[in-house]
């Protein structure tokens, strides 16, 4: 364990469960559940003119995470936020074992805070991800059962800042509400071995039923920030949720040649594709679509531009359900549609 931490500087930790004579548990295989802590903050509670309480307050968490312990040994890397207490004394790293045997308690206190922090070059925000807790991704346009659990998977190579200070917290929001319907800075684990992505939960429930726009907003290490907006419909927990689309449309619509088809579904799209038709029969176009959306040049697959008039569009897209016998089965969907060319 290093004598004092600096931010934005990945920190090794290594350890092993001992007995109290100090001999190592050879024996032990399990999980090592570890917080590290920032330099506590001293506060006073005015109780009357005469009377305060001085007392310690915690200070921020920099890491949580779970480690693998085998054969009594363990190992982590965490990466020091830029919001700690430069150049003060009491940082703590604590750590509670678990095997199916036995457990264990260590802390290792009065760890020393580098008085700046380190270099890097680091001006992106977290990537931020939703699945529900079946391990559906969550997109716009998802159709959320009103009491699903929602897992928030966040990664960057800085690490995701847990410290809670002002305005630097894990936090979902719904349309509509300044206030967070979730804060979740304190449910952030690090996925186990890692130091750079991590997931934490929250419930549905309370959202209420309709139309809502979920946005998560998270933090990294280097204080680079990320908001993320997902438009998805919240329906009734005993609603029979399959694999249908929800949108096709495109735009401009009529058009002098080039226009964009966006579209929507009720569960994760794995593979959609849009083709082009004559009123005819005769496919003119394909193209295999991603994140809801593709555009068209008006140009036919020989390259030549397409003649005014109307044409027929298509989608076919491929989505992952949850079948009755727990497992994900693929689904197809059919939607069409009119596209006008006009020049």
């Amino acid at each position: 364990v290093p004598d004092s931490l600096s931010a934005l500087t990945p920190t090794q930790v290594s350890g092993r469960i001992t007995d109290t004579l100090g001999t190592v548990q050879t024996s032990f295989d399990g999980t090592l559940f570890v917080t590290v802590r920032d330099v506590p903050r001293r506060r006073v509670y005015p109780i009357d003119a005469d009377l305060s309480i001085d007392y310690q307050l915690s200070g921020g968490t920099l890491y949580r995470g779970q480690v693998p312990v085998n054969d009594g040994e363990f190992a982590f890397t965490f990466i020091v936020p830029k919001d700690i207490a430069y150049g003060q004394t009491g940082a703590v790293i604590m750590g509670h074992a678990v095997s199916v045997q036995a457990m264990a308690n260590g802390a290792v206190d009065s760890l020393r805070l580098a008085g700046s922090p380190a270099t890097i070059n680091d001006t992106t925000g977290p990537t931020v991800t939703l699945q529900t807790d079946r391990g559906e991704a969550i997109v716009d346009g998802f159709h959320l059962p009103e009491n699903a659990t929602i897992t928030v998977l966040i990664e960057d190579h800085s690490g995701i800042n847990l410290t809670g200070s002002s305005g630097h917290r894990l936090e979902v929001f719904t349309s509509g509400s300044e206030s967070p319907l979730a804060d979740l800075t304190d449910a952030f684990v690090y996925d186990p071995g890692a130091a750079d992505r991590g997931r934490a939960q929250f419930n549905a429930a309370g959202i209420g039923e309709g139309p809502h726009r979920l946005t998560v907003k998270a933090w990294d290490n280097a204080n680079n920030s990320t908001a993320i907006a997902y438009d998805v419909e919240v329906v009734a927990a005993e609603s029979d949720i399959g694999f249908t689309l929800t949108e096709f449309l495109n735009h401009p619509n009529p058009s002098n040649g080039a226009t964009t088809f966006y579209f929507r579904a009720t569960r994760a799209i794995r593979e959609a594709r849009i083709r082009l038709f004559t009123l005819a029969g005769r496919m003119i176009w394909e193209s295999l679509a991603s994140d809801g959306t593709t555009t068209w040049d008006g140009r036919d697959v020989d390259g030549d531009q397409v003649a005014n008039g109307v044409y027929l569009a298509q989608l076919e897209a491929v989505g992952e359900v949850l079948s009755s016998g727990g497992q994900f089965v693929d689904k197809k969907a059919y939607r069409e549609m009119k596209v006008v060319v006009s020049r």
